[in-house]
């Protein structure tokens, strides 16, 4: 797994297929413990999701859980106090995906394929 700014990049050990989670798009005051936030949400995501199912975890969940806590973090001043809860990410994880769903939905209406700024097509991910 391979932390950017730009997003996460990770690779399942069962799968050979690369994945890629992009960056939220948020307004960053200060990125103290946005890592050890990352790291610590993935630990969460994983621990919950193995306590739930008995067919173990989804990386792609995780992965996306932790990307949205690190978020949030940047978004706040200070390292301890600018760690969310599981709430918080979830509640942030709910707002985002809506707001890509309904972005990429309004623009492949209107053009029939979406681009990034820099001209890549994008397609609609499961997940979304």
């Amino acid at each position: 797994m391979l932390i950017w700014p730009q997003g996460v990049y990770f690779r399942s050990s069962t799968a050979s297929k690369d994945n890629f989670i992009l960056a939220y798009p948020v307004s960053v005051r200060e990125t103290t413990g946005a890592g050890d936030t990352f790291v610590g949400a993935y630990a969460v995501a994983v621990a919950r999701s193995k306590a739930r199912t008995s067919s173990g975890f989804k990386l792609w969940d995780a992965a996306k859980f932790a990307n949205a806590a690190a978020a949030i973090t940047v978004q706040r001043e200070g390292a301890m106090s600018a760690i969310p809860t599981a709430d918080e990410v979830q509640l942030f994880i709910k707002r985002q995906d809506l707001y890509y769903a309904l972005s990429l939905a309004s623009a492949t209406d209107m053009v029939g394929t979406a681009h990034s700024p820099e001209g890549d097509e994008l397609a609609m991910v499961g997940a979304l």
